[in-house]
């Protein structure tokens, strides 16, 4: 699930509750530039992210639990920002 408030985008891995998972996060892709974005919180359920540009985003999460290990994969695509005409 991936929300957006304002400025700032969570990606959040669900899994059952009542279990202790370890998290990882991991960027793959993202476009080109100095100023692509921050990530935030990469050892949390819920990664937070912060001053995307335009582009393709590509992350990993990597999850463990005792006995269990698993990951899976999510694309962020932030639109170019969409202008009033006048």
């Amino acid at each position: 699930m991936v929300r957006c408030l304002g400025k700032l985008s969570f990606i959040k891995a669900h899994f059952f509750t009542g279990e202790h998972y370890t998290y990882e996060w991991t960027s793959l892709a993202q476009p080109e530039g100095v100023n692509s974005g921050i990530m935030s919180d990469q050892n949390e359920e819920t990664l937070k992210l912060s001053h995307l540009i335009e582009g393709l985003y590509m992350f990993k999460v990597s999850v463990s639990a005792p006995g269990a290990f698993g990951e899976t994969y999510a694309n962020v695509t932030v639109l170019p920002r969409e202008y009033p005409y006048s």
